[in-house]
């Protein structure tokens, strides 16, 4: 009787330290986290921005308005990690006042820079000066007009 009842409690136990030997022998898993971020080779400076001013060539029939002159440029800082070229590519108008333009200029300039519509920067922070001249082959309406010159980096150039 004993060897009847001892095959069963056996056999069970084979099964349960067979059973406990599998659950150790499984492997577990875990996620290793990474984290990581691609800076810009150059960001504009918001806090640096400095709206410009556009003023008549006449105080009563002008046909140009521009920063020059008695106007005043916009300015803005950009950072660049490497050496970059920036560009001015163009004009917006955003205000309501409207006149035909025949002509514009929007150009660059850096301390180190002549006047250009595209300028070299290097790694750091460099201050850009922004002019905008519009002209007309017409008398410029009195009203208020608005643009934005729209200014653009390309890193490693």
């Amino acid at each position: 009787m004993l060897r009847k009842s001892l095959v069963p409690s056996v056999l069970l136990l084979t099964i349960t330290a067979l059973s406990t030997m599998t659950s150790v022998a499984q492997a577990g898993e875990i996620k290793v986290p990474f984290e990581g971020k691609v800076v810009q080779a150059c960001e504009f400076m918001d806090k640096t921005l400095q709206a410009g001013t556009l003023v008549g060539n006449d105080p009563i029939s002008p046909t140009r308005l521009s920063s020059k002159g008695a106007g005043t440029p916009g300015r803005v800082t950009i950072k660049c990690n490497t050496e970059a070229a920036v560009s001015a590519t163009g004009y917006e108008q955003t205000g309501e006042g409207k006149f035909d333009v025949s002509a514009a200029a929007f150009t660059l300039t850096t301390a180190n820079q002549a006047e250009a519509a595209d300028v070299k920067v290097g790694i750091g922070n460099t201050p850009i000066t922004v002019n905008l001249t519009l002209d007309s082959k017409a008398v410029i309406p009195a009203g208020a007009y608005a643009y934005n010159v729209l200014v653009s980096a390309v890193a490693g150039q």
